[in-house]
């Protein structure tokens, strides 16, 4: 579980923070006695924010060095303090300023590597002898290009992912190596970008496959045309699968038997095609611990075991008409879910994009975002089942269930339990907590044009634009979104 990190900067006479919420550990300012009466204490306290009703945590995760500068009224720099500190310890620092007003000071947080992943800068304060002073200054997240210049084409391998091409990116993943994988839907191929940023075709070979017969099975992931890939998801095993339009694939990590088929490693093989599918197209594929595939249909999801049976786990194969009520959910009606995942517990999360809901399969008997559920049925969980752009209306701040959602596609969940939406329609990136407290955390709500350069990337979250944002992956306390229709993948910090 993550664990809060707290930055108190205490000015003056402070031999640390003096607000108790704040470790109190930490290296004071040595003041002469006869200068006492000329300096004041400060304490600055570095927020994170959380949801709008400012249930605050103090620094993100990802966080390792603060550049910190002190601005008088005239504008000048009169004091500067670089403090770093390993995951999950407490800093504390103290400087020596003089008695004034209009004071200022800037925050530049950086994570490990150097990046700069958030600012903030407190509102003018003043220093007063002998007393102590409590300045808030909130972080604001910054967002970052991860991958794709925005030109819709295909290019780059071997390069910079930032600089690579990519054509309606979906679906994401990630596995334990600090790999980041992209459903390249419309270059009909599955990219890789590494650790060190650096991206590769791992499947298709970029010409859209024809039809289900031809899809080449056994043979070099590489050499073999995909057809849409919109999903991409890889198993605890290393396995590698595929939502592929008219098929589910697979690239097995390993020579073996599975899911009623001998599997090449390294190559790659059809499992399902769209015959065996009865009609509907696979849009979303997740795998659990235990090798069992989970694939969305139109109106249903369906299970693959590993030996290589087939079961319908939601859904009646019939669109509800309109957003229909939680129960069995063998008996419910679905409209379009996808954007799945599994909880630790094994639940099933998907979003029902036709009914702007998130819904939960419970698997295992609980109590999930303060629901009770029972094992075999389907609950929602976000999303009143009507679609809004009225950023009045979106609910921000309530209850996730008095929310609404527009089209919603993918989905991310955090280790602290809080569910991450990518709203489709309504152009934002939005964070349910564990109380169903829903917020937006990055999009203005504004569609980005298709001819726009500046999407805000190095700035705020809540100031950048999307042009759809899709999938959904989570990596190393950053957030990964398929920006669609801006053939971009981006990060934000959590």
């Amino acid at each position: 579980m993550k664990k809060r990190i707290f930055l108190c900067l205490a000015v003056g006479l402070s031999a640390g923070c003096q607000n108790p919420s704040f470790m109190s550990s930490g290296n004071s300012l040595d003041v002469p006695q006869h200068e006492a009466a000329r300096h004041g204490n400060l304490v600055l306290r570095l927020k994170w924010p959380e949801t709008p009703t400012q249930r605050l945590q103090a620094m993100p995760v990802a966080a390792r060095t603060a550049v910190l500068t002190v601005t008088s009224s005239t504008g000048d720099t009169v004091a500067t303090r670089t403090v770093s500190r390993e995951a999950s310890t407490a800093v504390s620092v103290s400087l020596d300023l003089k008695p004034g007003n209009d004071y200022t000071v800037s925050a530049e947080v950086s994570d490990q590597s150097g990046t700069v992943i958030a600012t903030g800068k407190s509102l003018p304060f003043s220093v007063i002898r002998q007393r102590v002073s409590t300045v808030d200054l909130t972080l604001a997240p910054l967002i970052s290009l991860v991958a794709g210049t925005g030109a819709n084409t295909y290019g780059g391998d071997g390069g910079p992912a930032a600089s690579a091409q990519l054509f309606l990116p979906q679906g994401l993943a990630v596995d334990e190596n600090g790999n980041l994988f992209i459903a390249d839907t419309s270059n009909h191929a599955i990219r890789r970008v590494n650790s060190q940023g650096i991206i590769t075709t791992l499947a298709g070979t970029t010409i859209r496959a024809s039809t289900a017969p031809a899809l080449g099975d056994n043979g070099l992931p590489t050499e073999v045309a995909l057809r849409s890939p919109t999903s991409v998801a890889v198993a605890h095993n290393g396995d590698l699968l595929i939502a592929d339009s008219q098929a589910i694939r697979i690239v097995p990590a390993l020579n073996g038997d599975r899911y009623g088929q001998k599997l090449t490693g390294g190559r790659l093989h059809t499992l399902l095609v769209d015959s065996s599918l009865g009609g509907p197209i696979p849009s979303s594929v997740v795998v659990d611990r235990s090798g069992n595939i989970f694939y969305a249909e139109s109106f249903r999801i369906q299970m693959v075991t590993p030996a290589g049976s087939r079961s319908v786990v939601a859904g009646v194969g019939a669109t509800s008409k309109g957003a229909g009520p939680d129960g069995p959910a063998k008996e419910s009606q679905l409209n379009v879910p996808e954007g799945m995942l599994l909880d630790p517990s094994g639940n099933l999360l998907f979003v029902e994009r036709g009914n702007h809901r998130v819904r939960l399969l419970c698997r295992n008997s609980g109590t999930n975002f303060g629901i009770p559920m029972a094992s075999g049925s389907v609950y929602t969980i976000a999303g009143k089942g009507v679609a809004t752009t009225d950023p009045v209306t979106l609910g921000d701040g309530k209850d996730a269930l008095e929310a609404t959602l527009n089209a919603p596609r993918g989905l991310a969940l955090d280790t602290q339990g809080n569910l991450y939406i990518a709203d489709w329609g309504n152009q934002r990136i939005r964070r349910m907590s564990p109380d169903r407290r829903i917020s937006t955390i990055a999009g203005t709500g504004s569609r980005s044009t298709s001819a726009a350069t500046d999407l805000g990337d190095g700035a705020a979250a809540l100031e950048a634009t999307f042009a759809n944002p899709t999938g959904l992956a989570l990596m190393n306390d950053m957030l990964f979104i398929a920006d669609t229709s801006n053939h971009r993948v981006r990060r934000v910090p959590l």
